[in-house]
């Protein structure tokens, strides 16, 4: 630990080698607690899983291995390899990327969606360019931007998948 206050780097189970590598840069009540887990600084963010990292923020998690969160607010990278630019209230799955925005989720494997707000990838490789209220529903489609588009038939998948990640502005 490099600075700040009321910051943790390791877990609490007393034991120097069970979270070896983790790094909280500074800040205040951030918690590195995986092996080689970083937190650069902010405000009460955690990267919990074995090389997960944040850059900063407030109230970010990177829950997962791998999972990245760059900054923004209320951001929660909870899938192995995930990542979040920043923003506000995104939320990524397995191998999954949101850019930025805010109520985004791209909880479908291989997911993207690079900004705007509520927008939805939950199917398999879909992509969301940004735009408002967006679904992808189906798998490996996408949707450039605009509004309230949906692609795809079927879209209960994403719905049900996604649904407790969004709120509307």
């Amino acid at each position: 630990m490099a600075g700040g206050a009321g910051n943790q780097a390791g877990d609490d189970d007393g034991s120097a080698g069970s979270a070896e590598y983790a790094a909280v840069g500074g800040g205040v009540y951030n918690s590195a607690g995986g092996r080689s887990a970083t937190v650069a600084g902010g405000e009460s963010n955690e990267a919990a899983s074995q090389g997960a990292a944040i850059g900063g923020g407030y109230d970010n998690t990177a829950g997962a291995e791998g999972a990245t969160v760059g900054g923004g607010e209320e951001n929660t990278a909870s899938g192995w390899v995930a990542t979040i630019g920043g923003g506000w209230d995104n939320a990524a799955g397995a191998v999954a990327t949101v850019g930025g925005g805010a109520h985004n989720s791209a909880n479908g494997d291989f997911c993207t969606i690079g900004g705007g707000s509520s927008n939805m990838a939950g199917a398999e490789g879909t992509s969301v360019g940004g735009g408002f209220g967006n679904t992808a529903g189906n798998a490996y489609s996408t949707i450039g931007g605009g509004e309230r588009n949906i692609t795809g038939n079927n879209h209960a998948p994403c719905r049900a998948a996604c649904s407790t990640s969004i709120r509307r502005l």
